[in-house]
Protein backbone atom coordinates (compact mmCIF):
# COMPACT_ATOMS: atom_id res chain seq x y z
CA UNK A 1 0.00 0.00 0.00
CA UNK A 2 2.61 2.52 0.96
CA UNK A 3 4.62 1.24 -2.44
CA UNK A 4 1.39 2.59 -4.26
CA UNK A 5 0.64 5.64 -2.56
CA UNK A 6 4.55 6.38 -3.44
CA UNK A 7 4.04 5.81 -7.22
CA UNK A 8 0.94 8.14 -6.87
CA UNK A 9 3.07 10.63 -5.38
CA UNK A 10 5.43 10.78 -7.62
CA UNK A 11 2.75 10.55 -11.09
CA UNK A 12 1.06 13.60 -9.01
CA UNK A 13 4.51 15.60 -8.90
CA UNK A 14 5.49 14.37 -12.76
CA UNK A 15 2.10 15.95 -13.53
CA UNK A 16 2.28 19.17 -11.55
CA UNK A 17 6.17 19.70 -12.88
CA UNK A 18 4.85 19.44 -16.61
CA UNK A 19 2.34 22.18 -16.00
CA UNK A 20 4.13 24.66 -13.83
CA UNK A 21 6.31 27.20 -15.38
CA UNK A 22 9.75 27.83 -15.49
CA UNK A 23 10.90 30.84 -12.89
CA UNK A 24 13.84 32.60 -14.72
CA UNK A 25 15.35 35.17 -13.15
CA UNK A 26 17.29 38.02 -15.01
CA UNK A 27 20.72 36.72 -14.59
CA UNK A 28 19.85 33.62 -16.62
CA UNK A 29 19.76 35.14 -19.65
CA UNK A 30 23.47 35.74 -19.59
CA UNK A 31 23.78 31.80 -19.88
CA UNK A 32 22.37 31.70 -23.47
CA UNK A 33 24.43 34.54 -24.91
CA UNK A 34 26.91 33.36 -27.03
CA UNK A 35 28.03 36.08 -28.60
CA UNK A 36 28.95 40.06 -28.24
CA UNK A 37 29.40 42.13 -31.20
CA UNK A 38 30.67 46.00 -31.70
CA UNK A 39 30.34 47.64 -35.14
CA UNK A 40 31.82 50.84 -35.15
CA UNK A 41 29.37 53.63 -37.34
CA UNK A 42 29.93 56.75 -38.76
CA UNK A 43 27.10 60.00 -38.33
CA UNK A 44 25.73 58.69 -41.49
CA UNK A 45 24.05 56.19 -40.22
CA UNK A 46 21.67 56.67 -36.97
CA UNK A 47 22.38 54.30 -33.53
CA UNK A 48 18.76 53.28 -33.74
CA UNK A 49 16.01 52.79 -36.25
CA UNK A 50 12.36 52.26 -37.11
CA UNK A 51 13.07 49.74 -39.95
CA UNK A 52 15.43 46.97 -40.35
CA UNK A 53 15.81 43.51 -42.44
CA UNK A 54 17.87 40.91 -41.43
CA UNK A 55 18.71 39.16 -44.74
CA UNK A 56 21.31 36.65 -46.26
CA UNK A 57 24.08 36.88 -43.46
CA UNK A 58 23.35 40.67 -43.30
CA UNK A 59 21.20 43.45 -41.40
CA UNK A 60 20.00 46.51 -43.59
CA UNK A 61 19.36 49.14 -41.11
CA UNK A 62 17.73 51.98 -42.56
CA UNK A 63 18.05 55.79 -41.38
CA UNK A 64 14.61 57.38 -42.70
CA UNK A 65 15.54 61.30 -41.78
CA UNK A 66 19.06 60.43 -44.40
CA UNK A 67 17.42 58.51 -46.54
CA UNK A 68 19.69 55.84 -46.42
CA UNK A 69 19.63 51.66 -46.11
CA UNK A 70 23.11 50.40 -44.91
CA UNK A 71 24.52 47.16 -45.21
CA UNK A 72 25.48 46.34 -41.81
CA UNK A 73 28.07 43.05 -41.82
CA UNK A 74 28.88 41.88 -38.17
CA UNK A 75 30.77 39.02 -39.17
CA UNK A 76 33.20 41.46 -40.81
CA UNK A 77 32.94 44.62 -38.72
CA UNK A 78 32.22 46.42 -42.23
CA UNK A 79 29.25 49.20 -42.80
CA UNK A 80 28.43 50.02 -46.34
CA UNK A 81 25.65 52.41 -48.27
CA UNK A 82 23.44 49.98 -50.08
CA UNK A 83 20.86 52.18 -51.17
CA UNK A 84 20.05 55.98 -51.25
CA UNK A 85 16.90 56.97 -52.46
CA UNK A 86 14.97 59.92 -53.62
CA UNK A 87 11.89 61.82 -51.27
CA UNK A 88 11.00 64.11 -54.66
CA UNK A 89 11.84 64.10 -58.26
CA UNK A 90 11.14 61.86 -60.98
CA UNK A 91 11.97 58.64 -58.62
CA UNK A 92 10.95 60.22 -55.26
CA UNK A 93 9.01 58.12 -52.65
CA UNK A 94 8.40 60.98 -50.55
CA UNK A 95 8.99 59.58 -46.86
CA UNK A 96 8.35 56.08 -46.75
CA UNK A 97 7.84 54.03 -43.63
CA UNK A 98 10.14 51.14 -43.72
CA UNK A 99 10.76 49.16 -46.35
CA UNK A 100 11.11 45.14 -47.50
CA UNK A 101 14.34 43.64 -49.11
CA UNK A 102 12.91 40.86 -51.48
CA UNK A 103 16.33 40.55 -53.26
CA UNK A 104 19.04 42.73 -53.04
CA UNK A 105 17.67 44.59 -56.96
CA UNK A 106 14.11 44.67 -55.34
CA UNK A 107 13.71 46.97 -52.53
CA UNK A 108 9.79 47.65 -51.52
CA UNK A 109 8.79 50.80 -49.85
CA UNK A 110 5.61 51.72 -48.82
CA UNK A 111 4.72 55.41 -49.09
CA UNK A 112 1.33 56.84 -48.27
CA UNK A 113 -1.11 54.57 -49.89
CA UNK A 114 1.42 53.20 -52.44
CA UNK A 115 4.08 50.27 -52.60
CA UNK A 116 7.45 51.79 -54.34
CA UNK A 117 9.99 49.10 -56.46
CA UNK A 118 12.97 50.11 -56.41
CA UNK A 119 16.11 48.91 -57.55
CA UNK A 120 19.80 48.69 -56.31
CA UNK A 121 20.46 52.64 -57.90
CA UNK A 122 16.94 53.81 -56.52
CA UNK A 123 15.15 53.63 -59.51
CA UNK A 124 11.67 53.37 -59.53
CA UNK A 125 10.52 49.74 -61.57
CA UNK A 126 7.10 49.73 -60.47
CA UNK A 127 4.57 51.59 -57.85
CA UNK A 128 1.02 50.28 -56.75
CA UNK A 129 -1.57 52.70 -55.71
CA UNK A 130 -3.96 51.75 -53.34
CA UNK A 131 -5.63 55.03 -52.74
CA UNK A 132 -9.05 53.51 -53.87
CA UNK A 133 -8.65 50.01 -51.95
CA UNK A 134 -10.21 49.25 -48.65
CA UNK A 135 -7.35 49.52 -46.69
CA UNK A 136 -7.59 51.25 -43.27
CA UNK A 137 -4.36 53.46 -43.15
CA UNK A 138 -1.36 54.01 -45.21
CA UNK A 139 0.83 51.14 -45.37
CA UNK A 140 3.62 50.52 -43.55
CA UNK A 141 6.87 48.23 -43.00
CA UNK A 142 8.10 48.88 -39.75
CA UNK A 143 10.20 46.73 -37.42
CA UNK A 144 9.48 48.78 -34.29
CA UNK A 145 6.74 46.66 -33.23
CA UNK A 146 7.16 43.92 -35.16
CA UNK A 147 4.81 45.30 -37.87
CA UNK A 148 7.31 44.53 -41.22
CA UNK A 149 6.30 42.57 -44.03
CA UNK A 150 6.43 38.76 -43.33
CA UNK A 151 7.20 36.61 -46.28
CA UNK A 152 4.75 33.72 -46.69
CA UNK A 153 4.35 31.15 -49.12
CA UNK A 154 1.56 32.61 -50.87
CA UNK A 155 3.10 36.29 -50.75
CA UNK A 156 4.09 39.21 -48.21
CA UNK A 157 1.52 39.57 -45.37
CA UNK A 158 0.72 43.23 -45.02
CA UNK A 159 -0.72 44.96 -42.01
CA UNK A 160 -4.24 46.70 -42.55
CA UNK A 161 -3.86 49.49 -39.89
CA UNK A 162 -6.57 47.92 -37.30
CA UNK A 163 -5.62 50.58 -34.67
CA UNK A 164 -6.99 53.16 -37.79
CA UNK A 165 -10.44 51.46 -37.14
CA UNK A 166 -13.58 52.97 -35.04
CA UNK A 167 -13.57 51.85 -31.06
CA UNK A 168 -17.75 51.80 -32.02
CA UNK A 169 -16.63 49.35 -34.16
CA UNK A 170 -14.80 46.79 -31.92
CA UNK A 171 -16.87 43.57 -31.07
CA UNK A 172 -17.08 39.77 -31.50
CA UNK A 173 -19.65 40.21 -34.58
CA UNK A 174 -16.67 43.05 -36.05
CA UNK A 175 -13.83 40.60 -35.34
CA UNK A 176 -15.62 37.32 -37.19
CA UNK A 177 -15.82 39.89 -40.02
CA UNK A 178 -12.71 41.82 -40.11
CA UNK A 179 -9.59 40.33 -42.04
CA UNK A 180 -6.62 42.50 -40.93
CA UNK A 181 -4.17 40.89 -43.50
CA UNK A 182 -3.49 41.33 -46.75
CA UNK A 183 -1.43 38.95 -49.34
CA UNK A 184 0.42 40.71 -51.93
CA UNK A 185 1.82 38.30 -54.50
CA UNK A 186 4.92 39.43 -55.32
CA UNK A 187 4.99 37.49 -58.96
CA UNK A 188 1.66 38.09 -59.96
CA UNK A 189 1.73 41.75 -58.66
CA UNK A 190 -1.79 41.44 -56.84
CA UNK A 191 -3.12 41.88 -53.73
CA UNK A 192 -5.87 39.02 -52.16
CA UNK A 193 -7.49 39.31 -48.43
CA UNK A 194 -5.73 37.18 -45.96
CA UNK A 195 -8.74 34.56 -44.79
CA UNK A 196 -7.98 35.28 -41.30
CA UNK A 197 -10.01 36.25 -38.43
CA UNK A 198 -9.34 37.06 -34.98
CA UNK A 199 -11.27 35.04 -32.41
CA UNK A 200 -14.37 36.13 -30.54
CA UNK A 201 -12.42 34.76 -27.62
CA UNK A 202 -10.19 37.90 -27.73
CA UNK A 203 -13.23 40.13 -26.50
CA UNK A 204 -14.27 37.30 -23.86
CA UNK A 205 -13.69 40.25 -21.19
CA UNK A 206 -14.78 43.10 -22.76
CA UNK A 207 -14.10 44.92 -26.21
CA UNK A 208 -10.01 46.14 -26.59
CA UNK A 209 -7.89 47.60 -29.21
CA UNK A 210 -6.72 44.92 -31.59
CA UNK A 211 -3.04 46.63 -32.53
CA UNK A 212 -1.09 43.61 -33.25
CA UNK A 213 3.09 42.02 -33.48
CA UNK A 214 2.95 39.53 -36.15
CA UNK A 215 5.70 37.20 -37.33
CA UNK A 216 6.18 33.58 -39.44
CA UNK A 217 7.10 32.15 -42.30
CA UNK A 218 6.52 29.53 -45.19
CA UNK A 219 3.09 28.37 -44.28
CA UNK A 220 2.96 29.39 -40.29
CA UNK A 221 1.62 33.12 -39.65
CA UNK A 222 1.30 34.03 -35.78
CA UNK A 223 -0.52 37.36 -34.51
CA UNK A 224 -0.50 38.64 -31.14
CA UNK A 225 -2.88 41.79 -30.31
CA UNK A 226 -0.92 44.79 -27.74
CA UNK A 227 -3.41 43.66 -24.85
CA UNK A 228 -3.80 40.10 -25.17
CA UNK A 229 -1.80 36.71 -23.81
CA UNK A 230 -4.23 35.02 -26.44
CA UNK A 231 -1.92 34.07 -29.82
CA UNK A 232 -3.34 33.80 -33.32
CA UNK A 233 -1.66 30.59 -35.60
CA UNK A 234 -2.84 30.66 -38.94
CA UNK A 235 -2.14 27.91 -41.59
CA UNK A 236 -1.51 29.39 -45.01
CA UNK A 237 -2.22 26.25 -46.54
CA UNK A 238 -5.44 24.94 -45.07
CA UNK A 239 -6.53 28.69 -44.45
CA UNK A 240 -7.23 27.90 -40.63
CA UNK A 241 -6.87 29.92 -37.61
CA UNK A 242 -6.25 28.41 -33.88
CA UNK A 243 -6.33 30.19 -30.60
CA UNK A 244 -3.49 29.73 -27.80
CA UNK A 245 -3.01 31.37 -24.96
CA UNK A 246 0.56 32.19 -24.45
CA UNK A 247 1.73 31.07 -20.33
CA UNK A 248 3.49 34.01 -18.56
CA UNK A 249 4.77 34.30 -15.40
CA UNK A 250 5.56 38.56 -15.93
CA UNK A 251 3.01 39.72 -18.41
CA UNK A 252 -0.21 39.07 -17.32
CA UNK A 253 -1.47 42.86 -16.21
CA UNK A 254 -3.41 43.57 -19.05
CA UNK A 255 -6.42 46.05 -18.82
CA UNK A 256 -8.92 47.66 -21.43
CA UNK A 257 -8.71 50.92 -19.64
CA UNK A 258 -6.95 52.83 -22.71
CA UNK A 259 -9.60 51.42 -24.63
CA UNK A 260 -12.76 53.29 -22.58
CA UNK A 261 -10.59 56.22 -22.21
CA UNK A 262 -10.98 58.84 -24.25
CA UNK A 263 -7.47 59.89 -25.37
CA UNK A 264 -8.38 63.70 -27.12
CA UNK A 265 -9.50 64.49 -23.51
CA UNK A 266 -6.26 63.86 -21.95
CA UNK A 267 -2.40 65.57 -22.21
CA UNK A 268 0.41 63.14 -24.56
CA UNK A 269 1.98 62.63 -20.89
CA UNK A 270 -1.84 61.34 -19.44
CA UNK A 271 -2.10 59.18 -22.10
CA UNK A 272 1.36 57.32 -22.18
CA UNK A 273 1.08 57.02 -18.19
CA UNK A 274 -1.80 55.02 -19.03
CA UNK A 275 -1.03 53.11 -21.51
CA UNK A 276 2.41 51.93 -19.59
CA UNK A 277 0.72 51.44 -16.60
CA UNK A 278 -0.38 47.90 -17.79
CA UNK A 279 0.88 45.12 -19.76
CA UNK A 280 1.10 44.87 -23.50
CA UNK A 281 3.11 42.86 -26.13
CA UNK A 282 5.39 44.95 -28.14
CA UNK A 283 7.34 42.65 -30.01
CA UNK A 284 6.77 38.79 -31.57
CA UNK A 285 9.69 37.12 -33.40
CA UNK A 286 9.40 33.49 -35.31
CA UNK A 287 12.77 31.76 -34.57
CA UNK A 288 13.09 29.30 -37.88
CA UNK A 289 16.34 27.77 -37.14
CA UNK A 290 15.13 26.52 -33.66
CA UNK A 291 11.60 26.50 -34.16
CA UNK A 292 11.00 29.16 -31.66
CA UNK A 293 9.08 32.14 -30.71
CA UNK A 294 10.44 35.32 -29.23
CA UNK A 295 7.50 37.50 -27.70
CA UNK A 296 8.44 40.74 -25.83
CA UNK A 297 6.56 42.28 -23.13
CA UNK A 298 6.20 45.12 -21.10
CA UNK A 299 4.68 44.19 -17.24
CA UNK A 300 3.60 47.49 -16.79
CA UNK A 301 4.64 50.15 -14.00
CA UNK A 302 3.18 53.47 -12.54
CA UNK A 303 4.99 56.08 -14.40
CA UNK A 304 6.04 59.49 -13.37
CA UNK A 305 3.60 62.62 -13.48
CA UNK A 306 7.07 64.33 -15.19
CA UNK A 307 7.44 61.36 -17.42
CA UNK A 308 9.30 62.52 -21.23
CA UNK A 309 6.68 60.40 -22.99
CA UNK A 310 8.61 60.90 -26.52
CA UNK A 311 11.51 59.44 -25.25
CA UNK A 312 10.05 57.23 -23.26
CA UNK A 313 7.97 55.23 -25.86
CA UNK A 314 10.74 54.83 -28.10
CA UNK A 315 12.90 53.45 -25.62
CA UNK A 316 11.05 51.77 -23.14
CA UNK A 317 13.38 51.38 -19.91
CA UNK A 318 13.12 47.46 -19.94
CA UNK A 319 11.13 44.47 -21.27
CA UNK A 320 10.19 40.94 -20.60
CA UNK A 321 11.55 38.00 -23.35
CA UNK A 322 9.33 35.24 -23.42
CA UNK A 323 10.94 31.92 -25.50
CA UNK A 324 8.21 29.89 -26.57
CA UNK A 325 8.22 26.27 -28.48
CA UNK A 326 6.72 27.17 -32.28
CA UNK A 327 5.28 23.99 -32.18
CA UNK A 328 3.52 23.68 -29.11
CA UNK A 329 3.60 27.09 -27.97
CA UNK A 330 4.79 25.85 -24.46
CA UNK A 331 6.59 28.49 -22.54
CA UNK A 332 10.40 27.77 -22.23
CA UNK A 333 11.97 30.35 -20.84
CA UNK A 334 11.01 33.99 -19.50
CA UNK A 335 13.44 36.83 -19.07
CA UNK A 336 12.82 39.86 -17.02
CA UNK A 337 15.41 42.51 -18.69
CA UNK A 338 17.87 44.83 -16.62
CA UNK A 339 16.72 48.25 -17.07
CA UNK A 340 17.88 50.97 -19.55
CA UNK A 341 20.50 48.33 -20.97
CA UNK A 342 18.70 46.98 -24.14
CA UNK A 343 16.31 48.38 -26.62
CA UNK A 344 13.05 47.47 -26.64
CA UNK A 345 12.28 47.61 -30.15
CA UNK A 346 15.31 46.33 -31.85
CA UNK A 347 15.90 42.52 -32.18
CA UNK A 348 16.36 40.36 -35.06
CA UNK A 349 17.00 36.52 -35.77
CA UNK A 350 19.60 35.08 -37.51
CA UNK A 351 21.22 31.96 -37.90
CA UNK A 352 22.97 32.50 -34.28
CA UNK A 353 19.72 33.31 -32.56
CA UNK A 354 18.12 36.02 -31.03
CA UNK A 355 20.01 39.25 -31.56
CA UNK A 356 19.71 41.78 -28.85
CA UNK A 357 20.90 45.88 -29.03
CA UNK A 358 22.76 46.97 -26.31
CA UNK A 359 22.45 50.97 -27.12
CA UNK A 360 19.74 52.17 -24.61
CA UNK A 361 20.50 56.00 -24.61
CA UNK A 362 20.21 55.40 -20.30
CA UNK A 363 22.93 53.23 -20.59
CA UNK A 364 26.19 54.88 -19.59
CA UNK A 365 28.19 52.38 -21.60
CA UNK A 366 26.57 53.19 -24.77
CA UNK A 367 28.35 55.11 -27.28
CA UNK A 368 26.83 57.13 -30.44
CA UNK A 369 29.74 55.77 -32.88
CA UNK A 370 29.00 52.18 -32.52
CA UNK A 371 26.16 49.40 -32.68
CA UNK A 372 26.82 47.17 -30.06
CA UNK A 373 24.71 43.91 -30.33
CA UNK A 374 24.67 40.52 -28.09
CA UNK A 375 23.67 37.56 -29.18
CA UNK A 376 21.47 34.55 -27.57
CA UNK A 377 20.57 30.81 -28.11
CA UNK A 378 18.18 29.26 -26.64
CA UNK A 379 18.46 25.92 -28.06
CA UNK A 380 18.87 24.29 -24.72
CA UNK A 381 15.95 25.10 -23.77
CA UNK A 382 14.07 22.31 -25.64
CA UNK A 383 16.22 19.72 -24.44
Amino acid sequence: MFRFNCLIFHFCLLIFLSCSSKDIDTEDILSYRTESIRLPIDHTVFPSTFAMQYFEGKLYWMSRDKRTIHQLDFKNKEMDLFLKFNEEGPDGVGTPLGFYLHNLDSIYMPSGYRLFLLDRQAKIKNVYDFSETELAGPLSSNTRYSGQFVNLSKGVAISLKPELISKSLLNKDFLKRYNPFLVFDLKYENFEKMNFNFDPILFDKGSNLISSSFTGEGDDFFVITQYSNVLHKYDIQKGKVSVHPLESNLVNNFSDSYFKSEPRNNSAVENTRLIYKYASNIGLLYDPFRKMIYRMGWKGEELDKNINFMKFSEFLPHFVVGVYNAESLELLGEFDLPRNKYLAHHYFVSEDGLNLFLNHPDNPNTKEDELKIEVFDFSGLKQ
